[in-house]
């Protein structure tokens, strides 16, 4: 990884949070955290003056200011969805604050379960911590981070475990 890694307390899990422990030249064994596993050497030291750090401070800052920006949108709208449970009004109304149509801010995923897939979103244990304490149509979970912004889950329907008709699993597991 390149760039300042500090010493965090509250992301003791974090990879790269063992390599500040290393010695120069050392490397770890494989580490797993979350959907991957790591394995990380400590590097010499690298010092940047401020004008070699700059481009890279500009972008982290404006990174943190739209993704500040992007949170209290999520936010206010998980707000208004717990309220009035309509998901296409409450796009209707924070589509043109989040710079986006309401058609792209609504999406339904296929029924899902851990450790799957999900289209637009990948597979993501935050996600499936979000929609985990769903229970019952229309309930409204809390906001999530996923890849290149944020969800607000909403259960629409949800079917119990049960025996799959043969043609479900014949398409399901057929050969590409």
């Amino acid at each position: 990884m390149n760039g300042v890694v500090k010493k965090n307390p509250n992301k003791a899990d974090d990879p790269y949070q063992k390599v500040l422990d290393l010695q120069l030249g050392d490397v770890t064994d494989a580490i797993k955290y979350k959907n991957a596993y790591y394995i990380l050497r400590r590097g010499e030291p690298v010092p940047k003056t401020f004008d070699d750090a700059k481009p890279e401070l500009l972008v982290s800052l404006r990174n943190r200011r739209g993704y500040t920006v992007a949170q209290k949108i999520a936010q206010r709208a998980q707000d208004r969805l717990k309220a009035n449970k309509d998901p296409q009004k409450v796009a209707q109304e924070f589509a043109a604050e989040a710079n986006m149509t309401p058609a792209d801010m609504v999406r339904e995923t296929p029924f899902i379960k851990p450790g799957d897939d999900v289209p637009n979103i990948g597979s993501s244990q935050q996600f499936e911590e979000a929609i985990a304490p769903l229970n019952n149509p229309n309930d409204v979970g809390e906001r999530t981070g996923i890849k290149n912004g944020f969800a607000i889950p909403m259960l629409v329907e949800k079917k119990g475990p049960r025996v799959p008709e043969f043609d479900e699993v014949k398409i399901r597991w057929r050969r590409p």
